[in-house]
């Protein structure tokens, strides 16, 4: 909700803006732009930092410095540093709004999962409501508190804080949430997977059932699956055999992106001939 707020909550702040910017249509259009054009350069570097880091480390940091940048934005008396906050802020957003999608799957068992995926989207609908509300009730009113010369604090300035509100919620409760097990077993900690999933069984079924009394005394991670290659998997006859291949020959478990570096800079080649091959998952 809080990203759908900072993406779409803009068109309703410009127009407000506009009045104290003293901008026109055009450089109206740059305001909606920018934070769109930053996350086409961040997104891939987002994903990327979310199998490095964690998928609830990415969201508590990228979620912070979004609303930092955000609230900063609010303040800036003129329309060129708005302009460079919104993109700023605009880094961040791909953070939050595309680990969540993973966090939660990831935490659902596969029968529950279209129908929590669902529901996430829903938060979309719920935003624009959100906004829109908080639009018509704010910016009607003469609001002006003027703090030094022509700067002033006014209605559409308190609209960007009113849609800070649920990244503050989200926040606080996703620092009481841990991490994702699957996460944890990419990246070689099967006991804090353990632990997660223990805590998770606890929750569910109450504290005096445990994971080892429904007879699951650790974890690992599957050690091959096979696949086969079709029509609509192009791109498994790249990818997969050249993790398999890496994987064996650096020795260490690393995430996909950081196995191709290994390998480009180790001068590492092979030929994809295989239509069944197995994938180590590290």
């Amino acid at each position: 909700m809080f990203i759908s707020n900072e993406q779409f909550g803009i068109s309703l702040v410009i127009v407000a803006a506009s009045c104290d910017y003293y901008v026109d249509e055009h450089r109206m259009s740059w305001l909606m732009v920018a934070t769109f054009a930053a996350q086409a350069c961040s997104s891939h570097f987002m994903g990327y930092q979310a199998d490095k880091i964690g998928r609830r480390k990415l969201m508590l940091i990228a979620s912070m410095s979004c609303m930092t940048a955000s609230f900063i934005s609010s303040l800036m008396p003129e329309f060129w540093s708005f302009l460079v906050m919104r993109f700023v802020m605009g880094i961040f957003v791909p953070g939050p709004g595309m680990a969540v999608l993973t966090y939660l799957s990831e935490f659902t068992k596969f029968s529950l999962r279209p129908k929590v995926i669902n529901f996430l989207y829903y938060a979309i609908g719920v935003s624009l409501m959100y906004m829109a509300a908080w639009a018509v009730l704010m910016l009607p009113l003469d609001i002006r508190v003027k703090v030094h010369k022509n700067y002033a604090i006014t209605s559409w300035r308190i609209l960007m804080w009113l849609q800070l509100v649920p990244g503050i919620v989200s926040c606080i409760i996703l620092s009481c949430t841990p991490e994702s097990p699957k996460y944890y077993l990419s990246v070689g900690k099967p006991d804090k997977a353990y632990a997660v999933l223990e805590k998770c069984c606890r929750s569910s079924k109450g504290k005096d059932v445990t994971l080892k009394s429904l007879g699951i005394d650790s974890l690992k991670p599957p050690e091959t699956v096979a696949l086969e290659t079709t029509k609509t998997g192009f791109g498994l006859t790249v990818w997969i055999p050249r993790a398999v291949k890496m994987g064996n020959d650096l020795h260490k478990d690393l995430i996909l992106c950081d196995m191709i570096d290994e390998a480009h800079r180790a001068n590492i080649t092979f030929t994809e001939s295989a239509v069944w091959f197995r994938f180590v998952i590290t």
